[in-house]
């Protein structure tokens, strides 16, 4: 099964603090979850993360990053396969979650195939599927899922 995921996070050329992830699963399943213990202050200063991101998570409630890792190795299901938009900063902050990448639960994929390679590949170019509500965890997850679909009927391979 296919997962479509995001993340939202703060970064300083060293250490990657992770905000929020969601999940949408090819079945419909959504997890969405904002992760408690990033440094709020921080997140706030951030000239990008401030303005464009923690506006999506005013109010709401956050979940501890033990419970997190939790909820995400119960929502995705043995073979599955990890799909993001240049999720490589993304991937790794999924691992941290749990530790090292060496500390992953078997069932999740070291590794997350990137959808803007799928679009160069099959050298569409331009994804056209609109996002009008960028920069929240969730609608980003849907909008990968809905750009990988129209990337396998536009000429994606």
């Amino acid at each position: 099964m296919r997962y479509f995921y995001d993340t939202e996070f703060v970064e300083d050329g060293t250490t990657i603090d992770l905000i929020s992830i969601a999940f949408v699963a090819e079945d419909g399943r959504e997890l969405y979850l904002h992760v408690d213990g990033y440094d709020r202050d921080k997140a706030y200063r951030h000239e990008f993360v401030g303005q464009h991101v923690m506006p999506y998570l005013d109010g709401k409630p956050t979940t501890p990053r033990d419970e997190t890792a939790r909820q995400i190795a119960e929502f995705i299901q043995p073979g599955a396969d990890l799909w993001g938009y240049f999720p490589s900063y993304d991937h790794v902050a999924l691992a941290q979650l749990y530790g090292t990448m060496m500390d992953l639960p078997r069932h999740i994929p070291m590794r997350t195939n990137c959808i803007a390679q799928l679009a160069q590949m099959g050298r569409v170019g331009r994804i056209p599927v609109p996002n009008d509500a960028a920069h929240d965890a969730l609608a980003d997850a849907r909008w990968t899922r809905d750009a990988f679909h129209w990337l396998l009927q536009h000429g994606g391979r």
